[in-house]
């Protein structure tokens, strides 16, 4: 599932990030790696803030989608 589908409040570990190579390696180079747990803060309009190695990041639509997601165990 895409990290943008997530609503408020869950948490999830990303599963794959996936898209163009340069997105792909700059969500990667932000700690966006297969396995780390998320948390999705809020949502403003398009964009998704999450929290993600102790960090809060703002994605738009496009790289939120490039995200995969799974429940968090």
């Amino acid at each position: 599932m895409p990290l943008s589908l997530m609503k408020t409040g869950e948490h999830c570990r990303v599963s794959a990030v996936q898209g163009p190579a340069d997105v792909s390696r700059r969500l990667t180079n932000l700690g966006f790696t297969a396995g780390e747990p998320v948390t999705v803060v809020g949502k403003c309009g398009s964009a998704v803030i999450v929290c993600v190695r102790d960090c809060r990041i703002a994605l738009d639509s496009g790289a939120a989608c490039c995200i995969c997601v799974s429940e968090l165990n």
